[in-house]
């Protein structure tokens, strides 16, 4: 048992209310940490609740949502607050992509006019993919309630029956490693984190520590070290309880300050990074003549992709996406750099074609010697007349992008010829010219959309993307850019971002 079971009361106090005082249906979200504590508070809400239940969908197996549904459908005519786990597993990963609307759009058929109150128990990291997946779902929810165990309070167990129950998942979650040797790192540990909770309960400190040791390995590696302070902690009370200490467990101390000054750096880094690009909408509020929404997602805690727009004179609009060509801290230096370099001298050249080989012979002065020779940027530049509409642009090795015209047909952009900035001293860019008319969507982004890839292999790719932007005219730019990172985290079933993402989407008025 934790020693304290209410170490948040008023997070415990207050779900509790609201589903007391739940009119109809409600649908709740609640997060933890760890499993065994979350069961422990469904326990307690139970005990306040005589009509409630557990549904557990890996046991259930449910073949799809209609089945589900149905399911659901019978529940709430024999109880009032109906517990969703997925033990042992990843909510949003391991259940079918329409869970959530399904939810959201079949709530009348699931609840019919009983007034049954579903909670959802997930993971702290299942939230964000919750919120992206159905964010129509996510405006009328009632909340999350968040359940954290402290760092300081860990299991022992004294029951008898729940000692057995322990033994009995420590060997469920061996065997599944044993038969699964080739699941995803992530799922690995976690199952090795909750293995070390569990040997920790029994008091089996050896075994606790290889297990907790092979989920910081994966942390380690994944640059997410810093956030594991329940594990470390964990770790550190296994030294005071038991001889067992490996020379590992010294070396992962010797090296976790370190590490956690490292991530407050690049953190502090990241915000600096973040900061650089424009990110107030409406930008200019008293401009009618255009709207104007853009947004960069990067994999990492740093980025390499970037967007910027300002304006050259009264009537014309600059506006970019760029992509560095590197990976890790590197990338992100290329990119502050780059972005930099975009800014210093846009002001003096109006024609596109014309600027990108200033910018071009610019860099080569300023690359530096003996990090990299493929040291390059893409970039799409483009330049809107926000009195009549017409764009003139040049493009350096960069996708093109996309125009979302007023009745809802998408269309590229014609290419012009040009190279990654950085690659040929001298380089002449081609410059083309297209006319918008009102309403129409101007809409760039970086490859790593197309370039998204789910679990079968198959790209995203970029009829994809011509897909998801048909017929979107009449929404706002926020709209579209916030609906296709969901559509992306849809299409990848769960899989971690990949790349990073920028987007940039212009409508002229």
């Amino acid at each position: 048992m934790p020693q304290n079971i209410d170490n948040s009361p008023k997070e415990l106090n207050s779900l509790i209310k609201v589903i007391r005082m739940s009119p109809g249906f409600s649908l709740l979200v609640a997060s933890s940490n760890n499993d065994n504590y979350r069961d422990k508070l469904i326990e307690k809400i139970n005990g306040a609740f005589t009509k409630s239940t557990i549904l557990e969908i890996k046991e259930n197996g449910f073949a799809d949502f209609t089945e589900f549904e149905n399911h659901m459908a019978s529940l709430s005519k024999q109880f009032s607050v109906i517990h969703v786990v997925n033990k042992g597993k990843r909510f949003y990963k391991d259940t079918w992509p329409d869970f959530y609307k399904g939810l959201n759009y079949h709530r009348e058929k699931i609840a019919g006019e009983n007034p049954v109150v579903i909670i959802l128990w997930m993971r702290p990291e299942d939230v964000k993919d919750f919120a992206l997946t159905a964010p129509d779902m996510w405006h009328w929810r009632s909340g999350v309630f968040d359940f954290e165990l402290p760092v300081d309070q860990f299991w022992s167990l004294e029951n008898a029956d729940e000692i057995e129950k322990a033994k009995a998942r420590c060997d469920e979650i061996i065997l599944y490693l044993k038969v699964n040797p080739g699941i995803q790192n992530v799922l690995k540990a976690s199952l090795h984190q909750e293995l070390g909770e569990l040997y920790y309960a029994l008091g089996d400190y050896w075994n606790a520590e290889i297990n907790i040791l092979a989920a910081l390995d994966f942390f380690i590696k994944k640059g997410e070290a810093a956030r594991q302070e329940s594990l470390y902690k964990m770790l550190e009370s296994i030294k005071k309880v038991s001889t067992a200490s490996t020379p590992f467990t010294k070396k992962v101390f010797e090296g976790i300050a370190e590490i956690m000054w490292m991530r407050e750096e690049m953190s502090l880094a990241a915000r600096v990074q973040q900061n650089m690009l424009p990110n107030k909408f409406p930008p200019f509020p008293h401009h009618r003549e255009f709207d104007i929404y853009a947004k960069m997602a990067p994999a990492g805690m740093m980025g390499r992709v970037f967007y910027d727009y300002f304006f050259l004179d009264e009537i014309r609009l600059a506006f970019a996406v760029g992509d560095v060509q590197s990976s890790g801290i590197l990338a992100a230096l290329y990119m502050v750099k780059a972005l930099t370099l975009f800014k210093t001298n846009a002001l003096k050249y109006i024609d596109p074609g014309e600027y990108l080989k200033v910018l071009n012979n610019e860099f080569f002065k300023v690359k530096w010697e003996n990090v990299s020779d493929h040291e390059s940027f893409n970039l799409f530049y483009g330049v809107l007349n926000i009195k009549t509409g017409e764009v003139n642009y040049s493009c350096a090795g960069h996708p093109f992008p996309f125009i979302i015209r007023a009745i809802g047909e998408v269309e590229p952009i014609p290419s012009v010829e040009g190279i990654n900035i950085g690659v040929f001293e001298n380089f002449v860019y081609e410059v083309g010219k297209i006319q918008l008319g009102k309403d129409d969507i101007i809409f760039a982004f970086t490859d790593s959309i197309v370039n998204t890839v789910n679990p079968e292999g198959e790209l995203f790719d970029t009829e994809g993307l011509i897909m998801y932007l048909e017929g979107r005219n009449k929404m706002s730019l926020k709209e579209i850019i916030e609906g296709l990172l969901a559509e992306i985290k849809v299409f990848a079933a769960g899989a971690p971002q990949a790349d990073d993402i920028t987007m940039l989407a212009l409508r002229f008025n």
